[in-house]
């Protein structure tokens, strides 16, 4: 009975699910600064997210449109200065940018038909210029505006300068871009469902990366965890997971991995 009462005190995933702590050390890597200025009076901060390894970032139309440079910075600190954009759709508010580097950690893309309301999210950007904060909330409703286009809305706090962040479920997969919130409400913010991304990368000539994924084998080492393999390999701890079926992070000594070549 002790054990029960004590088991029940904790917090509850269900299979599969991450921990947000989690979600952020794996994401955060993955999430960038992006500074863009059509004039050098007016410069605006926004969020980004790399979606392919060879340098493929997303952030919202409106951080890059009509700007004469695009500035790009990472968690390590590491940044680029000649960012350009490559594809665009300003009705949903999305825009591709490339910079001029391969090999780069991007983000798992969940399916954004799979969304349920309710569910709970998060999201790590840069509000206010304030680098890899991390929120979280619920999908609150799924929103049909003009055109028939979709936004997700959510009660993530959102700021100025998280526009172009990404949003992750629990499973540590993007499914959305946030980008507005209603300054006269509370915590009444909105995000594109990530499938529009897809779409946008498949006409700038680029395929998902995810639908391609072989795999390597890696003989695991007595002081081995998941965390730090997915780092050597310049992947992910959940693409790990879901690649060899595991149900949670725990890894045994000798046992051989399935890591993806396709990064």
């Amino acid at each position: 009975m002790v054990l029960y009462l004590c088991a029940a005190l904790l917090p509850s995933l269900s299979w599969g699910e991450l921990p947000i702590s989690s979600i952020f050390s794996e994401g955060a890597e993955s999430v960038v600064l992006i500074g863009a200025a059509a004039d050098k009076d007016h410069p605006i901060v926004g969020s980004g997210f790399v979606i392919h390894p060879d340098g493929l970032i997303v952030t919202n139309y409106h951080v890059v449109k009509n700007s004469r440079a695009i500035f790009v910075k990472f968690k390590n600190s590491k940044h680029y200065s000649a960012a350009r954009m490559i594809n665009s759709d300003p009705e949903k508010d999305i825009a591709i940018i490339k910079i001029s580097n391969a090999g780069l950690k991007a983000v798992t893309m969940g399916n954004s038909n799979n969304i349920k309301i309710g569910e709970k999210v998060v999201a790590i950007g840069n509000p206010l210029g304030l680098e890899s904060t991390v929120a979280d909330g619920l999908i609150s409703a799924m929103r049909t505006v003009e055109n028939g286009r979709k936004l997700l809305q959510t009660s993530v706090p959102l700021s100025t300068g998280s526009s172009g962040s990404p949003l992750f479920n629990l499973n540590g997969e993007v499914i959305g871009v946030n980008v507005s919130g209603r300054t006269d409400g509370q915590n009444l913010n909105f995000a594109v469902p990530i499938n529009s991304v897809r779409s946008l990368m498949l006409s700038a000539g680029y395929s998902d990366p995810e639908k391609n994924t072989g795999f390597e084998l890696y003989t695991v080492k007595p002081k081995d965890t998941l965390y730090n393999i997915a780092k050597i390999f310049n992947t992910t701890s959940v693409k790990i997971m879901k690649l060899n079926n595991l149900p949670d992070s725990k890894i045994i000594a000798g046992k051989q991995l399935k890591i993806p070549t396709n990064r």
